[in-house]
C-alpha cells in the first residue's frame, strides 16, 4: 500500500485505493472511446450523429457509454473525496 495511506485505517485505505483505481480505469476507457470516435466529448459525438456524419448505430451506444463512464467517474470521485475528507479529520 502506498505511503499516502499510512495514517488511514487499512479498510478505508483499501477502499480509497480501489476507488482511485476505478476512477483511472473509467477515465482510460472513456479516452479510448473518444479516440475511437475522434471526438473530445459526448456533445461532439452527439453533434456528429445529428449531422449524419456517423451512423446512429453504433454511435448512439458509444455516446451512451461515454455518459455512463463520466457519470460513474463523477460518483466515484465524490465518494473518494468524502472518504479523504473523513480520513483527514481522523
Amino acid at each position: 500500500m502506498d505511503d499516502f495511506y499510512r495514517d488511514i485505517p487499512l479498510p478505508q485505505a483499501v477502499e480509497m485505493e480501489r476507488l482511485s483505481r476505478l476512477i483511472h480505469e473509467l477515465r482510460s476507457h472513456r479516452a479510448q472511446l473518444l479516440s475511437a470516435w475522434q471526438v473530445d466529448g459526448e456533445a461532439a459525438l452527439a453533434g456528429r450523429i445529428e449531422r449524419g456524419e456517423v451512423d446512429e448505430h453504433p454511435a448512439y451506444e458509444a455516446w451512451l457509454s461515454l455518459r455512463i463512464l463520466e457519470d460513474t467517474r463523477e460518483v466515484a470521485r465524490t465518494v473518494l473525496a468524502r472518504r479523504l475528507d473523513s480520513a483527514s479529520r481522523g
